[in-house]
């Protein structure tokens, strides 16, 4: 029978292992996901988000939503590709998502 999990407790806890401060010259994207992924991830499962709902909800945008933000999609992808084990919820959309031309890549 499978432990419950707490879902007051930081990812931090739960993970048992302290994230890494992102770099010094990081993007304010990377330094704002770890920052919510740190500070908001209990109060978000309490409210019944789960870690792969924002990340499903953005790499299945259609790829004309991007069209207006090319250099925010190229950012993204460089983020995304970087994701590591990755739930087999979300992973498909990933790999659609990396897998999708910008339209400013031809």
């Amino acid at each position: 029978m499978p432990t419950p999990v707490s879902r007051s407790l930081p990812v931090e806890q739960l993970e048992v292992q302290r994230w890494p401060d992102p770099p010094e010259d990081a993007t304010s994207m990377v330094k704002n996901v770890h920052e919510v992924l740190r500070d908001t991830a209990a109060a978000q499962a309490a409210a019944g988000w789960y870690d792969d709902d924002l990340l499903h909800s953005v790499v299945t945008r259609d790829a004309g939503a991007w069209s207006d933000f090319p250099a925010l999609a190229r950012e993204l992808k460089e983020i995304v590709a970087g994701l590591k084990e990755l739930s087999r919820y979300v992973k498909t959309e990933v790999e659609a998502f990396l897998a999708m031309p910008l339209l400013d890549e031809g």
